[in-house]
């Protein structure tokens, strides 16, 4: 707002005049600072300049009885960690209801690489302590379910955190779960710790499993938050994760553009602009399939004969159920080149085949699931009585969401073991592809 101040007829001396203009000037900012709108003003507003450096305090946003300590922005995966440290700088306590506890977060969304959203998409995002603190936001209605991004907010308040230089994503910082089979639609609880901090968060019950990248309609939140009373001086830290679902490109791709964020504590209000767009897709995980995750029961392993100790799979064509072993499904990007690499040893007099076989599956909403034959590659492994070591390279189809893979052994007599399997995204040139730090 642009206000023309004049000075009045009648003759002032040049410091009186100042004096008079300073002083109406901060009564205009001042009433403008503590108003509560949709759209903070714009040039009181700052961005992250990256996201490994925190902004400069002073320059961010605008607020009302509330001070910036801190601020940190980091890219969780496909989704955005938001981080605010902010002191009361009240002379009285402030008495929070659940319904006075309100998160707004406003922006236009794209990603070049995922269809539909080569342009950008206004997303606004409400949160509200009496309706939980998880909202959602479609970005396109009127898309089928599988080709229709969401994007996700939960949010978190720590009253009087620990103490810190800096945010920091450990157990010391109590963050948002990043399980996906957590549901963060159960009710709010509120957690205090003998030191003190009180901690308020979506409840993430026990793992469920699930089979699948979602693509699901996400259901409503449920319960209020409980009543807050802060403190003159005390800290309040509030976290925010922004996630991006859609089926296919939900995991991998991030949502980018600035998001306009506003938060709300009873009278205490605090506005903020920040850039989100880090456009580096989400690397692919490295899958060490013999590891003690996701290897094979004790039962399956066999201790004298290894590549790498302790043991390695075994697979016996005599012995009912031990003629195979199909390892845990695991999640791959689309499109991707990949390798699998292992080593076999195919006891001498074994009659039957000794093969390995990959399998391509495209998991889709509600837990369906199709087997994509296109992708399916079968290995024989045919050299007997030594080790020999395997690679092969494959491209996961444009649909694929997970692989899945399997020894074994045919005939009634004869044994093989399998050792040190791994699966890995590699690049054009063979290399396997560095994973974020």
């Amino acid at each position: 707002m642009l206000t023309m101040i004049t000075p009045p007829v009648g003759r002032l001396d040049g410091s009186s005049w100042f004096r008079r203009l300073v002083l109406t000037a901060f009564v205009v900012l001042s009433s403008e600072s503590t108003g509560w709108a949709d759209e903070p003003p714009s040039a009181a507003l700052a961005s992250n300049p990256s996201n490994d450096s925190v902004a400069n305090p002073a320059t961010l946003g605008f607020a009302s009885a509330l001070r910036v300590c801190d601020r940190q922005a980091l890219r969780d995966g496909s989704g955005w960690r938001v981080h605010y440290r902010l002191e009361v700088a009240t002379a009285a306590p402030v008495a929070v209801e659940p319904g006075e506890v309100v998160v707004i977060v406003e922006s236009d969304l794209s990603n070049a690489r995922v269809p539909g959203l080569e342009q950008p998409r206004r997303s606004r995002l409400v949160v509200r302590g009496d309706e939980g603190l998880v909202a959602q936001c479609d970005l396109d209605p009127t898309a089928e379910e599988a080709r229709r991004s969401r994007e996700r907010l939960m949010v978190e308040l720590i009253v009087n955190p620990p103490r810190r230089s800096r945010f920091e994503a450990t157990a010391e910082s109590p963050g948002l779960s990043q399980d996906p089979t957590a549901d963060p639609f159960a009710a709010p609880t509120a957690v205090e710790s003998p030191a003190g901090p009180l901690r308020i968060a979506p409840a993430t019950p026990d793992e469920t499993g699930r089979r699948g990248l979602g693509g699901e309609t996400i259901p409503a939140a449920a319960g209020p938050i409980p009543s807050l009373t802060l403190l003159p001086g005390a800290t309040v830290e509030v976290v925010l994760l922004l996630s991006h679902h859609r089926f296919l490109y939900g995991r991998y791709e991030p949502l980018l553009g600035r998001r306009a964020i506003q938060i709300r504590l009873g009278e205490l209000s605090f506005a903020d602009r920040i850039d989100l767009d880090d456009d580096r897709p989400v690397p692919p995980p490295v899958h060490r399939l013999d590891g003690p995750q996701d290897g094979p029961p004790a039962d399956r392993l066999d201790p004298s004969q290894y590549v790498s100790a302790p043991h390695s799979l075994h697979l016996e064509a005599h012995a009912p159920g031990n003629q195979s072993y199909r390892f845990k499904d695991q999640e791959v990007r689309y499109g991707t080149t990949m390798r699998l690499s292992f080593s076999y040893l195919v006891a001498i007099g074994s009659e039957g085949r000794v093969k390995a076989r990959v399998s391509q599956y495209r998991d889709g909403p509600a837990s369906s699931w199709r087997i994509l034959p296109e992708g399916c590659v079968e290995i024989p492994l045919t050299e007997i009585g030594r080790w020999t070591r395997v690679e092969t390279v494959f491209r996961t189809q444009n649909d694929a969401t997970t692989i899945g893979l399997d020894f074994r052994i045919g005939g009634d007599i004869g044994e093989a073991w399998i050792d040190d399997i791994v699966l890995e995204a590699i690049d054009d040139q063979g290399a396997t592809q560095p994973r974020r730090p």
